[in-house]
């Protein structure tokens, strides 16, 4: 079909309209700038452009749990808090600093993961080959409470609905945070490997995502975490990337790939704290689309958006396989790149913390028990 070289690109138009809040970090805001760059590029001409359904409440409920939304429903935490303990009032605080509940916010939910939802049902009716929803990949969300700048989990909720057509899946996460909301659904499980790179450090969130966090029971294994220093530099990040990457493929034959492009992994990001270049973010996607295998594409972290946008508009472009000019063309949001005129952005001069010895000693040890696995290959659905 000729048609299904043209990516499924999922786009809600007014998902940039929501707003977290002047202090918070987080900013839909970065996705409307980011549709007007790859529409000034011309990309649009190469996309399949989807418009999704809204999510229906039921299908949070294949993952969340039905008190989820007492937490983000405003006028059930009005009630909440009006009648709670002190004790449940502060963790209540705790989650609202990070999770503001928001005007519009179920609505957002609903736009966010209702485009990850219809981009994995067209990837699972073998309608196309690569699906694109840079507003999704929000990796946090647990069951039962929003977490980290997430509120429903639209990947895990993805995920499952691709395991209805596949039978196993690979999920990569390469924001700078630790996918720990996506681990912790499918720790379990094994027809669903997550390989998540991080920074991991005390005190930077979610402090979880070591080395040995790596699946229990059928899962055992079936959960890699690169848990990663300060400074990762693009060579470092594609020292591990490949070999890895390579091998969870061979051994584990997944038969469609679920990947979490954050970009708060790039150098300069306000709460990142890693050094990859555009292009060292760009050679996973480049690596990954020579595996021939589906992709499913979503956005995740990332909180200089100026250089957020020019990350996934580039992506965009590897992902439809066009060269597109490093000089930025004419857009409505030229004044947020200022002074630069240019996709591309240097990266900082701040030394990579993380030695080769190290690499070399937790590449060893990720590509050991990736070997581990005991397989018993599903016959594919």
């Amino acid at each position: 079909k000729m048609n299904s070289f043209f990516p499924d690109y999922y786009g809600d138009f007014s998902i940039g309209d929501y707003f977290y809040g002047n202090q918070h970090p987080m900013k839909p805001f970065r996705l409307t700038m980011l549709q007007d760059l790859v529409w000034s590029y011309g990309l649009q001409n190469f996309l399949k452009l989807k418009y999704p359904k809204k999510t229906a409440k039921e299908t949070f409920l294949n993952f969340h749990s039905s008190s989820f939304f007492n937490k983000i429903i405003p006028e059930k935490i009005f009630l909440a808090k009006k009648f709670s303990k002190n004790l449940e009032n502060i963790t209540l605080k705790k989650i609202f600093e990070d999770c503001p509940i928001f005007n519009g916010i179920l609505e957002y939910c609903e736009k966010y993961t209702g485009s990850s939802l219809s981009a994995a049902k067209t990837l699972g009716e073998k309608n196309n080959f690569i699906s694109i929803n840079w507003s999704g990949g929000l990796h946090h969300s647990k069951v039962d409470s929003p977490s980290g700048f997430c509120y429903t989990n639209d990947i895990v909720l993805s995920i499952l609905e691709l395991l209805k057509n596949f039978s196993r899946i690979l999920y990569i996460d390469i924001d700078v945070h630790h996918g720990d909301g996506v681990e912790e659904a499918f720790y379990l499980s094994n027809r669903v490997f997550t390989l998540s790179f991080h920074n991991y450090q005390q005190s930077f969130f979610p402090e979880t995502g070591n080395f040995f966090e790596k699946g229990l029971g059928l899962g055992d294994n079936y959960s890699a975490n690169v848990s990663l220093k300060p400074g990762l530099s693009d060579e470092s990040f594609e020292f591990l990337f490949n070999p890895l990457i390579n091998e969870i493929i061979k051994k584990f034959d997944p038969n469609v790939i679920v990947l979490q492009a954050g970009a708060d992994s790039l150098s300069g990001d306000n709460l990142g704290v890693f050094n990859l270049s555009l292009f060292g973010h760009g050679k996973s996607i480049e690596f990954l689309q020579k595996k021939n295998l589906p992709m499913l594409i979503l956005g995740g972290g990332g909180y200089t958006i100026s250089n957020v946008v020019r990350c996934w508009t580039y992506e965009t472009s590897l992902l439809v396989k066009k060269k597109i000019s490093f000089d930025l063309p004419f857009n409505n949001f030229w004044e947020y790149f200022y002074p630069s005129t240019k996709l591309s952005f240097n990266t900082s001069d701040k030394t990579d913390k993380n030695s080769k010895k190290e690499l070399q000693k937790l590449k060893k040890k990720i590509l050991q028990n990736i070997k581990s696995l005991k397989f018993n290959k599903t016959k594919n659905i």
